[in-house]
């Protein structure tokens, strides 16, 4: 049976974004999809195994013939209602996973205009006052009313130039600075090759200051949309990292794993932190 396969490998991006964003049951309906592929699987290869048996029983006689046989049609009957079930269960959760990708597609959709929002808006009330670094300047005009933090502004110069502005006001622990830093650079630079590290580093401002919701959001994304970043692993663990702090214990043990099976090649350092995180999390 293939269908069990190709669910489970389609399947990956909605359960990890059923567990960030939406009280879906895709951890739930993968593992109920394998177990029943695998009892469909096996009831297939008894009716196979009796119906050779029953090709081969007319040797030993009539009358042991038509006993073996009368038996055997009893349990292939039994069998083959038992697969019909089956696949109508499959029916059944492959519809719900189908739902669940759809949940999946409107999830980015609205995180895309999340960002779009803040980025037109600025940042959240209660950040921070920025730091004067740099090029870098305070919003000017901005009221002095503690619920409307002000913001950067990259300074002028090449994408280079203004990641290692948010970097720097990472290093420094500035995170809302550099967060909204880092948003800025992937509206002005969202196809440089440099957008996939800035979408990690966002993840990370979040992740430091345990908004553990938004920063799974920032790194599922830095996994998906950059999937080809030297960052795409990072963002990966952190996910894992960020599920398990979510308590969403099958999502990230189902990121460990994705993680070991698609990037085998990764750095020592990577591949040895998601074996203690996998272990940490009691996947």
């Amino acid at each position: 049976m293939n269908i069990s396969k190709h669910l489970v490998a389609g399947s990956f991006a909605a359960l990890i974004a059923g567990a960030v964003l939406l009280p879906l049951s895709a951890s739930a309906d993968d593992a109920d999809l394998r177990a029943v592929n695998n009892r469909l699987d096996r009831l297939e290869r008894s009716v196979n195994d009796m119906r050779q048996n029953e090709g081969g029983s007319s040797s030993n006689g009539a009358s042991s013939s038509v006993s073996l046989n009368s038996d055997a049609g009893v349990r292939l009957g039994q069998m083959e209602e038992q697969m019909r079930l089956l696949n109508g269960r499959i029916e059944e959760l492959t519809h719900q996973l189908d739902v669940v990708n759809k949940d999946l597609s409107t999830y980015k959709e609205a995180t895309d205009l999340r960002f779009q929002d803040l980025n037109t808006t600025g940042p959240a009330a209660g950040a921070a006052a920025a730091p004067t670094a740099g090029k870098a300047t305070v919003a000017a005009g901005a009221p002095a009313a503690a619920s409307a933090a002000p913001t950067v502004q990259l300074p002028a110069g090449t994408a280079q130039v203004q990641y290692d502005f948010g970097i720097g006001l990472l290093k420094q622990g500035q995170f809302p600075q550099a967060r909204d830093a880092f948003k800025q650079f992937l509206v002005q630079h969202p196809k440089d090759p440099l957008a996939g590290n800035a979408q990690y580093w966002l993840g990370e401002t979040y992740y430091a200051q345990g908004q553990y919701k938004d920063a799974a959001d920032s790194f599922l994304k830095g996994y998906t949309t950059y999937s080809k970043s030297t960052k795409a692993p990072d963002s990966l663990l952190k996910l894992g990292m960020t599920l398990t702090q979510l308590k969403q214990k099958d999502a990230a043990c189902a990121t460990f794993g994705q993680l070991k099976e698609q990037f085998p090649n990764a750095s020592p350092a990577i591949v040895a932190r998601n074996k203690q995180e996998r272990q940490k999390a009691g996947c």
